[in-house]
């Protein structure tokens, strides 16, 4: 689909990078495929600038590897690097959570009791065999949205700058296995025991909680990944 011509450069950047990472987050773009940009220029309807900017800063963000002279790829994936991801998102949003309910206000709390709400009545339908990780499964999005409004508060860009880019690698790992509505009853509880905790301004025993949260997530995945790659 073209995008508006009209539309300013730096506004076209931000569009094609957005649908950029959300194609490499989904699996869509696979692990290691070249990325041609005469082929994501009719695949997004933009010309080659906006997307050899937004590929440029995609490599920043390790989403991209930008070969010397042989052009962009998706970049690859291994167990040790997803391992690697988790450990250290682990650590910043534990760090993040717990600067953040320090500093959190009645707006935060407001956040997060509704962000916290809008998952729950989610996965209040899910049927047994539901996949949470389905390409456009509205599960994804509030969830992470409640892993955002936790840390809404944090008083650092860069903290929660790095765990923005953790959390969309952890993401694309996640992507690539498949994670049943049954098997998160134990996650549901912790999201719980989180919310309360950090209504509570309890930080210690909140990023405890999250920290286990995201270890049993990614003890899952590691199991499946191995499996796979």
């Amino acid at each position: 689909m073209a995008v508006d011509p009209a539309v300013s450069a730096p506004t076209l950047t931000e569009h094609v990078l957005q649908r950029l990472r959300d194609d490499i987050v989904s699996g869509t773009l696979a692990a290691s495929e070249k990325l041609r940009v005469q082929d994501l220029s009719r695949r997004y309807g933009v010309g080659a600038s906006p997307l050899r900017e937004a590929l440029s800063r995609l490599t920043a963000d390790g989403l991209v590897a930008n070969e010397s002279n042989r052009g962009f790829r998706v970049a690859p994936m291994s167990v040790a690097e997803f391992i690697d991801v988790a450990e250290n998102r682990r650590r910043i949003e534990s760090l993040a959570l717990e600067r953040s309910i320090k500093a959190g206000d009645d707006a935060w709390e407001g956040r997060l009791i509704a962000d916290y709400h809008q998952l729950r009545k989610l996965e209040a339908t899910y049927r047994p065999n539901s996949k949470l990780n389905e390409p456009t499964y509205e599960w994804e999005r509030r969830h992470r949205n409640f892993h955002q409004s936790l840390i809404a508060a944090c008083p650092s860009p860069w903290l929660l700058h790095f765990d923005w880019l953790l959390v969309c690698q952890f993401d694309r790992y996640r992507r690539l296995v498949i994670l049943n509505a049954g098997s998160t009853r134990a996650g549901r509880q912790q999201e719980q025991a989180l919310v309360d905790a950090a209504l509570t301004r309890d930080a210690k025993t909140a990023t405890q909680i999250l920290c286990g949260h995201i270890d049993d997530s990614t003890a899952q995945i590691v199991r499946q990944l191995r499996e796979r790659l």
